[in-house]
């Protein structure tokens, strides 16, 4: 028997574990605003999670039908401590600070504990919350890990390996 196949499947299996992991500074967004509108979406953060840099989701049903939101409001900080927020937008970007949107969704995060990113619900005496032109409020919004692309491709890959290194054990 070649004992270098075991050894493969045994890395191979090793590499998809690792690839596991989810994708840095990025985390997906589930929400829904008092309409019963709903927001589903990916958000991308700088590495310290104190700004938000892209937004690839869509906000349906409610009033606003389906709306590709896709851009946010330039470089956005808040004067609170350790809490984020920005403006995910639909419609087209021209800069920063300029674009052509009809709706926007604004949202801040906590990010005191960079391991636990959190929404900070709805505090309008302090300027935090989320809501969709600031008008309609959340009900309730998660954020959650997003997996690795490769760990979708790792997975066949590492099956099909691990299926021939048993093979071979009981062809001995």
């Amino acid at each position: 028997m070649n004992k270098s196949l075991p050894k493969a499947a045994f890395s191979m299996a090793a590499q998809f574990v690792a690839s596991l992991t989810a994708e840095a500074n990025m985390l997906h967004l589930d929400e829904t605003f008092v309409s019963e509108a709903t927001f589903s979406g990916d958000l991308t953060f700088t590495d310290t999670w104190e700004e938000l840099t892209a937004v690839d989701g869509w906000l349906t049903g409610g009033p606003y039908g389906s709306q590709h939101i896709n851009w946010v409001w330039g470089p956005y900080k808040t004067n609170v401590y350790a809490y984020g927020a920005n403006f995910l937008m639909n419609g087209t970007r021209f800069n920063d600070y300029k674009g052509d949107y009809s709706y926007f969704i604004f949202i801040t995060w906590d990010y005191s504990n960079a391991s636990d990113i959190t929404l900070t619900g709805n505090k309008p005496d302090v300027g935090l919350g989320s809501n969709v032109n600031f008008t309609d409020l959340s009900v309730s919004g998660s954020l959650s890990a997003i997996p690795d692309a490769g760990s979708s491709v790792a997975l066949p890959g590492g099956v099909f390996v691990m299926l021939g290194a048993l093979r071979q054990k009981t062809n001995i």
